[in-house]
Protein backbone atom coordinates (compact mmCIF):
# COMPACT_ATOMS: atom_id res chain seq x y z
CA UNK A 1 0.00 0.00 0.00
CA UNK A 2 2.86 2.31 1.02
CA UNK A 3 4.10 2.65 -2.90
CA UNK A 4 0.64 3.32 -3.93
CA UNK A 5 0.70 7.09 -3.26
CA UNK A 6 3.14 7.48 -5.88
CA UNK A 7 0.18 6.90 -8.32
CA UNK A 8 -2.68 8.88 -6.26
CA UNK A 9 0.03 11.68 -6.32
CA UNK A 10 -0.07 11.20 -10.26
CA UNK A 11 -3.66 11.23 -10.22
CA UNK A 12 -3.46 14.61 -8.58
CA UNK A 13 -0.46 16.20 -11.11
CA UNK A 14 -3.23 14.46 -14.22
CA UNK A 15 -6.11 16.12 -13.09
CA UNK A 16 -4.21 19.65 -11.96
CA UNK A 17 -2.74 19.93 -15.16
CA UNK A 18 -5.63 18.68 -17.06
CA UNK A 19 -7.37 22.08 -16.01
CA UNK A 20 -4.16 24.29 -17.15
CA UNK A 21 -4.03 22.20 -21.00
CA UNK A 22 -7.08 23.29 -21.89
CA UNK A 23 -6.09 26.83 -21.93
CA UNK A 24 -2.78 26.16 -23.00
CA UNK A 25 -4.39 23.79 -25.96
CA UNK A 26 -6.40 26.59 -26.98
CA UNK A 27 -3.76 29.15 -27.00
CA UNK A 28 -1.88 26.59 -29.07
CA UNK A 29 -3.80 25.99 -31.46
CA UNK A 30 -4.62 30.25 -32.52
CA UNK A 31 -0.84 29.93 -33.14
CA UNK A 32 -1.77 27.67 -36.37
CA UNK A 33 -2.28 30.79 -38.22
CA UNK A 34 0.41 32.39 -37.55
CA UNK A 35 2.79 29.34 -37.49
CA UNK A 36 4.62 30.03 -40.91
CA UNK A 37 5.50 33.58 -39.91
CA UNK A 38 6.74 32.31 -36.52
CA UNK A 39 8.80 29.79 -38.02
CA UNK A 40 10.22 32.12 -40.09
CA UNK A 41 11.64 34.31 -37.28
CA UNK A 42 12.33 31.52 -34.21
CA UNK A 43 12.73 28.64 -36.78
CA UNK A 44 11.20 24.80 -36.65
CA UNK A 45 10.14 25.05 -33.56
CA UNK A 46 7.61 27.08 -34.48
CA UNK A 47 6.67 24.93 -37.94
CA UNK A 48 3.15 23.61 -38.40
CA UNK A 49 4.36 19.87 -37.87
CA UNK A 50 5.70 20.90 -34.36
CA UNK A 51 2.62 22.55 -33.12
CA UNK A 52 0.68 19.64 -34.34
CA UNK A 53 2.33 17.48 -32.59
CA UNK A 54 2.31 19.43 -29.25
CA UNK A 55 -1.56 19.65 -30.10
CA UNK A 56 -1.88 16.22 -30.30
CA UNK A 57 0.34 15.53 -27.01
CA UNK A 58 -1.81 18.06 -25.67
CA UNK A 59 -5.00 16.14 -26.08
CA UNK A 60 -4.05 12.95 -25.42
CA UNK A 61 -2.75 14.11 -21.77
CA UNK A 62 -6.32 15.93 -21.75
CA UNK A 63 -7.99 12.69 -22.33
CA UNK A 64 -5.82 10.69 -19.52
CA UNK A 65 -6.80 13.47 -17.26
CA UNK A 66 -10.56 13.36 -17.42
CA UNK A 67 -10.53 9.17 -17.36
CA UNK A 68 -8.50 9.96 -14.67
CA UNK A 69 -10.58 12.27 -12.67
CA UNK A 70 -13.33 9.97 -13.24
CA UNK A 71 -11.96 7.17 -11.63
CA UNK A 72 -9.57 8.95 -8.93
CA UNK A 73 -10.23 8.09 -5.47
CA UNK A 74 -11.39 4.60 -6.31
CA UNK A 75 -10.02 1.48 -5.96
CA UNK A 76 -11.72 -0.54 -8.29
CA UNK A 77 -9.68 -2.98 -10.34
CA UNK A 78 -10.62 -2.01 -13.77
CA UNK A 79 -9.39 1.70 -13.57
CA UNK A 80 -6.34 0.14 -11.88
CA UNK A 81 -5.56 -2.14 -14.98
CA UNK A 82 -6.67 0.52 -17.43
CA UNK A 83 -4.03 3.29 -15.85
CA UNK A 84 -1.25 0.77 -16.97
CA UNK A 85 -2.00 1.78 -20.08
CA UNK A 86 -3.10 5.06 -19.46
CA UNK A 87 0.14 5.98 -16.97
CA UNK A 88 2.59 5.09 -20.28
CA UNK A 89 0.46 7.68 -22.44
CA UNK A 90 0.59 10.22 -20.02
CA UNK A 91 4.50 10.11 -19.76
CA UNK A 92 5.12 10.32 -23.45
CA UNK A 93 2.53 13.13 -24.04
CA UNK A 94 3.84 15.07 -21.23
CA UNK A 95 7.82 15.03 -22.49
CA UNK A 96 6.45 15.89 -26.18
CA UNK A 97 4.85 18.88 -24.69
CA UNK A 98 7.45 19.87 -22.21
CA UNK A 99 9.80 19.19 -25.13
CA UNK A 100 7.88 21.09 -27.52
CA UNK A 101 7.72 24.48 -25.23
CA UNK A 102 11.25 23.89 -24.42
CA UNK A 103 12.65 24.34 -27.99
CA UNK A 104 10.36 26.76 -28.14
CA UNK A 105 11.31 28.90 -24.96
CA UNK A 106 15.20 28.23 -25.85
CA UNK A 107 14.46 29.80 -29.74
CA UNK A 108 12.84 32.66 -28.00
CA UNK A 109 15.28 33.20 -25.84
CA UNK A 110 18.11 33.12 -28.21
CA UNK A 111 16.20 35.37 -30.29
CA UNK A 112 15.72 37.98 -27.57
CA UNK A 113 19.48 37.91 -26.52
CA UNK A 114 20.39 38.59 -30.07
CA UNK A 115 17.90 41.48 -30.43
CA UNK A 116 18.95 43.34 -27.35
CA UNK A 117 22.61 42.89 -28.01
CA UNK A 118 22.81 43.35 -31.88
CA UNK A 119 24.32 46.72 -32.60
CA UNK A 120 21.98 49.52 -33.97
CA UNK A 121 21.99 50.13 -37.47
CA UNK A 122 22.60 54.58 -36.53
CA UNK A 123 25.09 53.28 -34.75
CA UNK A 124 27.40 52.30 -37.60
CA UNK A 125 26.29 55.65 -39.21
CA UNK A 126 27.75 57.32 -36.48
CA UNK A 127 30.94 55.64 -36.35
CA UNK A 128 31.40 56.25 -40.05
CA UNK A 129 31.03 60.05 -39.71
CA UNK A 130 34.83 59.81 -39.39
CA UNK A 131 35.17 58.89 -43.25
CA UNK A 132 32.59 60.35 -44.53
CA UNK A 133 34.23 63.45 -46.75
CA UNK A 134 30.85 65.48 -47.07
CA UNK A 135 30.74 65.25 -43.12
CA UNK A 136 34.20 66.81 -42.64
CA UNK A 137 33.10 69.74 -45.07
CA UNK A 138 30.41 71.17 -42.55
CA UNK A 139 30.42 73.69 -40.18
CA UNK A 140 31.10 72.34 -36.23
CA UNK A 141 27.50 73.58 -35.53
CA UNK A 142 26.21 71.60 -38.19
CA UNK A 143 28.43 68.65 -37.29
CA UNK A 144 27.12 68.72 -33.53
CA UNK A 145 23.80 68.76 -34.78
CA UNK A 146 24.33 65.49 -36.80
CA UNK A 147 26.34 63.65 -34.48
CA UNK A 148 23.45 64.41 -31.66
CA UNK A 149 20.77 63.55 -34.01
CA UNK A 150 22.46 60.50 -34.90
CA UNK A 151 22.66 59.51 -31.34
CA UNK A 152 19.35 60.20 -30.38
CA UNK A 153 18.14 57.47 -33.23
CA UNK A 154 20.78 55.28 -31.35
CA UNK A 155 19.36 55.18 -28.16
CA UNK A 156 15.86 55.35 -29.60
CA UNK A 157 16.59 51.84 -31.85
CA UNK A 158 18.49 50.61 -28.48
CA UNK A 159 15.23 51.42 -26.85
CA UNK A 160 13.22 49.71 -29.23
CA UNK A 161 15.69 46.55 -29.29
CA UNK A 162 15.24 46.29 -25.38
CA UNK A 163 11.85 46.46 -25.31
CA UNK A 164 11.37 44.04 -27.85
CA UNK A 165 13.91 41.19 -26.42
CA UNK A 166 11.65 41.96 -23.07
CA UNK A 167 8.31 41.09 -24.77
CA UNK A 168 10.32 37.92 -26.35
CA UNK A 169 11.41 36.97 -22.94
CA UNK A 170 7.85 37.65 -21.63
CA UNK A 171 6.50 35.24 -24.12
CA UNK A 172 9.40 32.63 -24.06
CA UNK A 173 8.84 32.80 -19.82
CA UNK A 174 5.80 30.95 -19.54
CA UNK A 175 6.97 28.49 -22.30
CA UNK A 176 9.51 27.55 -19.49
CA UNK A 177 7.31 27.21 -17.19
CA UNK A 178 5.05 24.79 -18.88
CA UNK A 179 8.24 22.85 -20.00
CA UNK A 180 9.31 22.58 -16.50
CA UNK A 181 5.47 21.43 -15.41
CA UNK A 182 5.27 18.92 -18.49
CA UNK A 183 8.55 17.40 -17.49
CA UNK A 184 7.62 17.42 -13.91
CA UNK A 185 4.38 15.42 -14.99
CA UNK A 186 5.87 13.04 -16.89
CA UNK A 187 8.49 12.02 -13.92
CA UNK A 188 5.25 12.03 -11.39
CA UNK A 189 3.47 9.86 -13.80
CA UNK A 190 6.24 7.52 -14.40
CA UNK A 191 6.38 7.70 -10.53
CA UNK A 192 2.83 6.87 -10.52
CA UNK A 193 3.18 3.41 -12.54
CA UNK A 194 5.95 2.33 -10.72
CA UNK A 195 3.74 2.59 -7.53
CA UNK A 196 0.88 1.23 -9.43
CA UNK A 197 2.73 -1.96 -10.71
CA UNK A 198 4.49 -2.55 -7.03
CA UNK A 199 0.89 -2.52 -5.63
CA UNK A 200 -0.49 -4.65 -8.40
CA UNK A 201 2.16 -7.16 -8.02
CA UNK A 202 2.01 -7.47 -4.28
CA UNK A 203 1.51 -10.47 -2.45
CA UNK A 204 -0.93 -10.57 0.32
CA UNK A 205 -0.73 -13.95 0.58
CA UNK A 206 1.09 -16.70 -1.39
CA UNK A 207 -0.64 -16.88 -5.05
CA UNK A 208 -3.03 -13.72 -4.45
CA UNK A 209 -2.59 -10.08 -4.71
CA UNK A 210 -4.47 -7.19 -3.73
CA UNK A 211 -6.35 -7.15 -7.16
CA UNK A 212 -7.76 -10.71 -5.83
CA UNK A 213 -9.82 -8.96 -3.31
CA UNK A 214 -10.85 -6.54 -5.53
CA UNK A 215 -12.02 -8.10 -8.60
CA UNK A 216 -13.60 -10.25 -6.09
CA UNK A 217 -15.46 -7.73 -4.86
CA UNK A 218 -16.42 -6.20 -8.54
CA UNK A 219 -18.02 -10.04 -9.38
CA UNK A 220 -20.03 -9.34 -5.85
CA UNK A 221 -20.97 -5.54 -6.77
CA UNK A 222 -21.90 -6.94 -10.67
CA UNK A 223 -24.42 -9.46 -8.81
CA UNK A 224 -26.41 -6.79 -7.25
CA UNK A 225 -29.52 -5.24 -9.10
CA UNK A 226 -29.20 -1.49 -8.48
CA UNK A 227 -32.57 0.41 -9.33
CA UNK A 228 -32.31 1.90 -12.92
CA UNK A 229 -33.06 5.68 -11.29
CA UNK A 230 -30.64 6.37 -8.32
CA UNK A 231 -32.54 9.42 -7.69
CA UNK A 232 -32.78 13.12 -6.95
CA UNK A 233 -30.18 15.71 -6.00
CA UNK A 234 -30.31 17.59 -2.91
CA UNK A 235 -30.88 20.42 -4.55
CA UNK A 236 -29.98 19.94 -8.32
CA UNK A 237 -30.76 23.93 -9.31
CA UNK A 238 -28.07 25.43 -6.71
CA UNK A 239 -25.77 22.55 -7.67
CA UNK A 240 -25.73 23.88 -11.03
CA UNK A 241 -25.46 27.20 -9.67
CA UNK A 242 -22.25 27.00 -7.84
CA UNK A 243 -20.69 24.89 -10.56
CA UNK A 244 -21.26 27.58 -13.09
CA UNK A 245 -19.99 30.40 -10.92
CA UNK A 246 -16.69 27.36 -10.24
CA UNK A 247 -16.29 27.20 -14.06
CA UNK A 248 -16.78 31.49 -14.62
CA UNK A 249 -14.34 32.34 -12.22
CA UNK A 250 -12.02 29.72 -13.86
CA UNK A 251 -12.64 31.05 -17.24
CA UNK A 252 -13.06 34.51 -16.06
CA UNK A 253 -9.45 34.87 -14.81
CA UNK A 254 -7.84 34.22 -18.54
CA UNK A 255 -9.35 37.72 -19.51
CA UNK A 256 -8.31 39.41 -16.61
CA UNK A 257 -5.50 42.45 -17.82
CA UNK A 258 -1.49 41.70 -16.55
CA UNK A 259 -1.19 43.51 -13.27
CA UNK A 260 2.25 43.25 -10.80
CA UNK A 261 3.15 39.99 -9.42
CA UNK A 262 2.18 40.67 -5.93
CA UNK A 263 -1.69 41.83 -7.50
CA UNK A 264 -1.28 38.44 -9.56
CA UNK A 265 -0.89 36.55 -6.51
CA UNK A 266 -3.76 37.62 -4.25
CA UNK A 267 -5.81 37.28 -7.67
CA UNK A 268 -5.00 33.78 -7.89
CA UNK A 269 -5.00 32.99 -4.12
CA UNK A 270 -8.54 34.42 -3.77
CA UNK A 271 -9.75 32.30 -7.32
CA UNK A 272 -8.04 29.17 -5.95
CA UNK A 273 -9.89 29.74 -3.05
CA UNK A 274 -13.52 30.81 -4.23
CA UNK A 275 -13.34 28.07 -6.95
CA UNK A 276 -12.35 25.10 -4.35
CA UNK A 277 -15.68 26.56 -2.35
CA UNK A 278 -17.96 26.84 -5.27
CA UNK A 279 -16.96 23.07 -6.86
CA UNK A 280 -17.37 21.62 -3.55
CA UNK A 281 -20.70 22.93 -2.59
CA UNK A 282 -21.39 21.62 -5.96
CA UNK A 283 -20.40 18.25 -5.17
CA UNK A 284 -22.90 18.52 -1.51
CA UNK A 285 -25.77 19.63 -3.38
CA UNK A 286 -25.72 16.93 -6.60
CA UNK A 287 -25.33 14.43 -4.46
CA UNK A 288 -28.82 12.11 -3.90
CA UNK A 289 -30.77 12.80 -1.42
CA UNK A 290 -31.33 10.13 1.37
CA UNK A 291 -35.49 10.54 0.90
CA UNK A 292 -34.81 9.85 -2.81
CA UNK A 293 -32.20 6.67 -2.24
CA UNK A 294 -34.72 5.42 0.07
CA UNK A 295 -37.53 5.66 -1.84
CA UNK A 296 -35.32 4.55 -5.33
CA UNK A 297 -33.25 1.48 -4.33
CA UNK A 298 -35.21 -1.29 -2.06
CA UNK A 299 -32.18 -3.36 -1.13
CA UNK A 300 -31.34 -4.07 2.58
CA UNK A 301 -29.57 -0.65 3.35
CA UNK A 302 -26.42 -0.69 4.76
CA UNK A 303 -25.81 1.70 8.12
CA UNK A 304 -23.30 4.25 8.75
CA UNK A 305 -22.69 4.66 12.40
CA UNK A 306 -20.13 7.29 13.77
CA UNK A 307 -19.80 10.62 16.08
CA UNK A 308 -20.62 13.75 14.23
CA UNK A 309 -17.24 14.68 15.24
CA UNK A 310 -15.50 12.06 13.12
CA UNK A 311 -17.55 14.06 10.56
CA UNK A 312 -14.52 14.87 7.89
CA UNK A 313 -14.18 18.68 8.05
CA UNK A 314 -14.12 21.03 5.16
CA UNK A 315 -10.46 22.97 5.22
CA UNK A 316 -11.58 25.88 2.69
CA UNK A 317 -7.63 27.07 2.88
CA UNK A 318 -6.82 24.03 1.40
CA UNK A 319 -8.07 25.91 -2.04
CA UNK A 320 -4.95 27.61 -2.55
CA UNK A 321 -3.02 24.86 -2.06
CA UNK A 322 -2.90 21.10 -3.66
CA UNK A 323 -4.54 20.01 -0.92
CA UNK A 324 -7.91 21.46 -2.48
CA UNK A 325 -7.79 19.41 -5.68
CA UNK A 326 -6.88 16.12 -2.88
CA UNK A 327 -10.39 16.63 -1.06
CA UNK A 328 -12.37 17.83 -4.12
CA UNK A 329 -11.71 14.06 -5.97
CA UNK A 330 -10.75 12.32 -2.94
CA UNK A 331 -12.38 13.84 0.07
CA UNK A 332 -12.41 11.37 2.96
CA UNK A 333 -12.38 7.97 4.04
CA UNK A 334 -16.33 7.96 4.44
CA UNK A 335 -16.43 9.18 0.56
CA UNK A 336 -14.56 5.96 -0.31
CA UNK A 337 -16.64 4.15 2.06
CA UNK A 338 -20.16 5.55 0.25
CA UNK A 339 -18.06 4.42 -3.41
CA UNK A 340 -18.17 1.07 -2.29
CA UNK A 341 -21.33 0.43 -0.31
CA UNK A 342 -23.74 2.30 -2.83
CA UNK A 343 -22.80 -0.40 -5.41
CA UNK A 344 -24.60 -3.35 -2.64
CA UNK A 345 -27.42 -0.53 -0.99
CA UNK A 346 -28.35 2.69 0.25
CA UNK A 347 -25.19 3.89 2.16
CA UNK A 348 -27.84 5.61 4.97
CA UNK A 349 -26.41 7.97 7.79
CA UNK A 350 -27.90 9.86 10.53
CA UNK A 351 -27.31 13.41 9.55
CA UNK A 352 -25.74 16.03 12.16
CA UNK A 353 -28.07 19.11 13.16
CA UNK A 354 -25.68 21.42 12.64
CA UNK A 355 -25.47 20.61 8.99
CA UNK A 356 -27.07 23.13 6.59
CA UNK A 357 -25.90 20.91 3.52
CA UNK A 358 -25.15 17.05 3.83
CA UNK A 359 -21.32 16.14 3.84
CA UNK A 360 -19.83 14.35 0.74
CA UNK A 361 -20.19 11.01 1.78
CA UNK A 362 -23.55 8.70 2.71
CA UNK A 363 -26.93 9.68 2.61
CA UNK A 364 -27.84 11.89 5.42
CA UNK A 365 -31.16 11.55 7.43
CA UNK A 366 -31.96 14.07 9.39
CA UNK A 367 -33.72 12.75 12.42
CA UNK A 368 -35.29 15.02 15.90
CA UNK A 369 -33.91 13.43 18.90
CA UNK A 370 -36.79 11.70 19.62
CA UNK A 371 -37.11 9.90 16.15
CA UNK A 372 -33.31 8.91 15.70
CA UNK A 373 -33.03 5.80 18.26
CA UNK A 374 -36.01 4.07 17.09
CA UNK A 375 -34.95 4.85 13.44
CA UNK A 376 -31.42 3.49 13.98
CA UNK A 377 -32.74 -0.28 15.55
CA UNK A 378 -35.01 0.06 12.98
CA UNK A 379 -32.21 0.46 10.11
CA UNK A 380 -29.60 -1.95 11.96
CA UNK A 381 -32.25 -4.75 11.92
CA UNK A 382 -32.89 -4.30 7.66
CA UNK A 383 -29.39 -3.56 7.56
CA UNK A 384 -27.15 -5.99 5.17
CA UNK A 385 -24.27 -4.27 6.59
CA UNK A 386 -23.10 -2.47 9.35
CA UNK A 387 -19.90 -0.13 9.53
CA UNK A 388 -18.91 1.52 12.39
CA UNK A 389 -16.25 4.27 13.36
CA UNK A 390 -15.24 3.00 16.83
CA UNK A 391 -15.85 6.35 19.01
CA UNK A 392 -15.26 7.13 22.81
CA UNK A 393 -18.88 9.31 22.74
CA UNK A 394 -21.99 8.26 24.77
CA UNK A 395 -23.75 7.34 22.19
CA UNK A 396 -21.40 5.50 19.61
CA UNK A 397 -21.38 3.21 23.23
CA UNK A 398 -25.48 2.93 22.78
CA UNK A 399 -24.88 1.84 19.15
CA UNK A 400 -22.43 -0.55 19.86
CA UNK A 401 -24.83 -2.09 22.84
CA UNK A 402 -27.62 -2.33 20.84
CA UNK A 403 -25.76 -4.28 17.90
CA UNK A 404 -24.41 -6.46 20.35
CA UNK A 405 -27.51 -7.30 22.39
CA UNK A 406 -29.45 -7.54 18.88
CA UNK A 407 -27.51 -9.77 18.05
CA UNK A 408 -26.58 -7.99 14.88
CA UNK A 409 -22.42 -8.63 15.13
CA UNK A 410 -22.82 -10.96 12.33
CA UNK A 411 -22.97 -7.59 9.57
CA UNK A 412 -20.85 -5.28 11.84
CA UNK A 413 -17.50 -3.76 10.60
CA UNK A 414 -15.36 -1.85 12.88
CA UNK A 415 -13.09 1.25 11.44
CA UNK A 416 -10.19 3.05 13.35
CA UNK A 417 -11.11 6.46 12.08
CA UNK A 418 -8.31 8.80 11.46
CA UNK A 419 -8.32 11.83 13.77
CA UNK A 420 -6.34 14.37 11.78
CA UNK A 421 -6.50 15.31 8.05
CA UNK A 422 -3.98 12.57 5.88
CA UNK A 423 -0.82 13.96 5.96
CA UNK A 424 -0.06 12.72 2.22
CA UNK A 425 3.74 11.09 2.23
CA UNK A 426 4.85 11.43 5.65
CA UNK A 427 3.10 9.53 8.62
CA UNK A 428 5.54 9.12 11.54
CA UNK A 429 4.85 12.31 13.41
CA UNK A 430 1.31 12.19 12.27
CA UNK A 431 0.73 8.91 13.81
CA UNK A 432 2.25 9.83 17.34
CA UNK A 433 -0.04 12.66 17.57
CA UNK A 434 -2.91 10.63 17.35
CA UNK A 435 -1.83 7.58 18.51
CA UNK A 436 -3.43 8.50 22.18
CA UNK A 437 -6.92 8.92 20.57
CA UNK A 438 -6.15 5.28 18.84
CA UNK A 439 -5.89 3.75 22.32
CA UNK A 440 -8.98 4.73 23.61
CA UNK A 441 -11.63 4.35 20.95
CA UNK A 442 -9.72 0.71 21.52
CA UNK A 443 -10.08 0.27 25.30
CA UNK A 444 -13.80 1.93 24.43
CA UNK A 445 -14.07 -1.06 22.21
CA UNK A 446 -12.62 -3.54 24.62
CA UNK A 447 -15.06 -2.41 27.15
CA UNK A 448 -18.25 -2.88 25.32
CA UNK A 449 -17.63 -6.58 24.57
CA UNK A 450 -16.93 -7.48 28.15
CA UNK A 451 -18.84 -10.38 29.25
CA UNK A 452 -18.97 -11.51 25.45
CA UNK A 453 -17.39 -14.36 23.29
CA UNK A 454 -14.90 -11.72 21.89
CA UNK A 455 -13.87 -10.98 24.82
CA UNK A 456 -10.46 -12.05 24.91
CA UNK A 457 -9.84 -11.62 21.19
CA UNK A 458 -9.86 -7.88 21.88
CA UNK A 459 -6.38 -8.78 23.70
CA UNK A 460 -3.70 -7.75 21.04
CA UNK A 461 -0.41 -6.32 20.85
CA UNK A 462 0.38 -2.58 19.14
CA UNK A 463 -3.84 -1.93 18.78
CA UNK A 464 -2.80 1.51 16.63
CA UNK A 465 -1.66 -0.46 13.77
CA UNK A 466 -5.05 -1.83 13.72
CA UNK A 467 -7.68 -0.47 10.92
CA UNK A 468 -9.95 -2.54 10.87
CA UNK A 469 -11.93 -5.32 12.79
CA UNK A 470 -14.60 -7.68 11.81
CA UNK A 471 -16.44 -10.32 14.38
CA UNK A 472 -16.34 -14.11 13.76
CA UNK A 473 -19.26 -16.29 14.91
CA UNK A 474 -16.60 -18.31 16.73
CA UNK A 475 -15.64 -15.51 19.20
CA UNK A 476 -12.36 -14.28 17.40
CA UNK A 477 -11.52 -11.16 15.21
CA UNK A 478 -10.40 -10.73 12.21
CA UNK A 479 -8.47 -7.75 12.48
CA UNK A 480 -6.71 -5.96 9.61
CA UNK A 481 -3.62 -4.09 10.14
CA UNK A 482 -1.30 -1.68 8.20
CA UNK A 483 1.92 0.27 8.49
CA UNK A 484 0.19 3.53 6.36
CA UNK A 485 -3.05 4.96 7.70
CA UNK A 486 -4.29 6.04 3.84
CA UNK A 487 -7.28 6.14 2.77
CA UNK A 488 -6.72 2.91 0.07
CA UNK A 489 -5.63 1.26 3.30
CA UNK A 490 -8.72 2.06 4.69
CA UNK A 491 -10.63 1.19 1.67
CA UNK A 492 -9.11 -1.74 0.63
CA UNK A 493 -9.57 -3.45 4.33
CA UNK A 494 -13.22 -2.61 4.08
CA UNK A 495 -13.31 -4.06 1.34
CA UNK A 496 -11.53 -7.57 2.61
CA UNK A 497 -14.00 -7.46 5.52
CA UNK A 498 -17.10 -6.76 3.33
CA UNK A 499 -16.20 -9.91 1.36
CA UNK A 500 -15.71 -11.42 5.01
CA UNK A 501 -19.42 -10.67 5.48
CA UNK A 502 -20.71 -11.97 2.11
CA UNK A 503 -18.76 -15.64 3.56
CA UNK A 504 -15.87 -15.61 0.92
CA UNK A 505 -12.93 -17.90 0.67
CA UNK A 506 -11.74 -17.42 4.80
CA UNK A 507 -8.56 -18.87 3.97
CA UNK A 508 -8.17 -15.92 1.83
CA UNK A 509 -9.13 -13.03 3.73
CA UNK A 510 -8.03 -13.57 6.87
CA UNK A 511 -4.92 -12.18 5.71
CA UNK A 512 -3.99 -8.27 5.87
CA UNK A 513 -3.29 -6.38 2.54
CA UNK A 514 0.04 -6.25 3.86
CA UNK A 515 1.42 -9.37 3.62
CA UNK A 516 1.22 -10.68 7.23
CA UNK A 517 -1.27 -12.71 8.75
CA UNK A 518 -4.46 -10.88 10.73
CA UNK A 519 -3.88 -11.97 14.74
CA UNK A 520 -7.01 -12.87 16.35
Amino acid sequence: MAKLRFFRFAEFVLVFLTIVAVAVFAGLYDLRDHATEFERRFGSSFSQSTINLALVALAAAIAVGILTYRAAGKLRPGPLRRHLILLPVAVIAFLASGLVFGMQAERMMHQARVTRFLPAPSLFKLLNLQFDPLFSMQTPAVKERIVSELREKVDQEKAESDAAAARLEQIAIPRIALAEFYVGAAIASALGLWGLLAFIRARPTPGTTPMTYLDAVERERRKQTPPRLAGKPINRTRGLLFLAAAIGVLVGQFWLPPLNFALNALIAVIIGAAVFIALFRAKQYLQISADSLLGKDKRAPILFLRSFSDDPKVNAAAGISHEGLAQLIDFSVETRLANHFMGFGPFIAVGSPKEAVPQIGAARVKLSDDEWQAAVTNWMERSSVIVMYAGTTHWVGWELKRIIEGGFTDKLIILFPPVLPFPGFWQTSWLKRQKADIAARFERLKAAFTGTKWADAWEVTDPETIICARLKADGSIAFTRSRRRSKDAYDLATKIAHLGLLGLDPKILDHEPNGVPAKP
